[in-house]
């Protein structure tokens, strides 16, 4: 899964402002998402499309509904993209 892959490729302090990017984001199914991920970021496995639609939508996953969480991994890939491309200010 590309999404865990990113997110196991962050550093802890890289992992902290991602934490606070994602946590001001408008969808708490992204939220919901990036945290059920990163109970998965130090272990190894991948959580299961039933674990992750039932975390993020409280319902059964049946394939017809796949497309939700499909949405919602892109949207994550896309907040992940764009904090890897946009420069960070030096604080250092």
């Amino acid at each position: 899964m590309r999404t865990l892959e990113l997110l196991r490729s962050f550093t802890d302090r890289e992992l902290a402002e991602m934490d606070k990017l994602v946590a001001s984001g408008k969808r708490k199914t992204l939220h919901t998402l990036y945290n059920e991920l990163k109970k998965y970021r130090k272990k190894g496995g991948i959580p299961s499309s039933e674990e992750l639609f039932r975390a993020i939508y409280n319902k059964p996953y049946t394939t017809a509904q796949s497309y939700l969480l499909r949405n919602e991994l892109r949207l994550l890939n896309d907040v992940f993209y764009d904090f890897m491309i946009v420069p960070k200010s030096c604080t250092s």
